[in-house]
């Protein structure tokens, strides 16, 4: 068992440079890559009043967002639903592409596994112990992304139908 095997089987989210995207991300961004074509295209366009297909623009997708809650402010459904939208997207363009890769550091140091490392306790080696702390870190960081993606793919799925 290689050193990379095992870090894996203790903390599932270690990432391997040759992995493929999982389903779930796929899910998770072909989602909101709709979102943001819906905001930046359909609703633009709608704001602009163009005919031209080829618009796209993130402020004017937004700007509509406004627009069109002036146009239906008798509906409390659908002016939640317009919020919503805008929190999403922001969410998705602003937000979750600031964060950093929890295991980056450590996927950089793959390379420097030391096979004793395999045989060992972390009470027993220092530096083992810290690598290992690094990981626990990692691990716990990619379990609070996933959560938060989860919690906002089920958002963007209760508000389908206003889409």
């Amino acid at each position: 068992m290689t050193l990379f095997s095992k870090i894996k089987n203790l903390f599932p989210s270690a990432k391997d440079p040759n992995d493929k995207e999982t389903f779930g991300d796929s899910i998770l961004n072909k989602s909101f890559i709709q979102l943001v074509d819906y905001v930046e295209c359909v609703i633009a366009q709608i704001y602009k009043m163009t005919a031209d297909t080829s618009h796209r623009s993130k402020q004017d997708g937004l700007n509509g967002i406004d627009w069109l809650k002036s146009q239906n402010k008798k509906n409390p459904a659908y002016q939640s639903a317009l919020d919503e939208i805008r929190i999403l997207y922001t969410w998705w363009t602003d937000l979750r592409s600031k964060r950093t890769d929890p295991w980056s550091n450590i996927s950089e140091s793959y390379g420097d596994f030391k096979d004793e490392w395999l045989n060992t306790t972390e009470d027993k080696d220092a530096e083992y112990k810290k690598f290992m702390d690094q990981c626990r870190h990692a691990e716990k960081m990619q379990d609070l992304y996933s959560t938060e993606d989860t919690k906002m793919l089920v958002r963007l799925v209760t508000i389908r139908k206003y889409l």
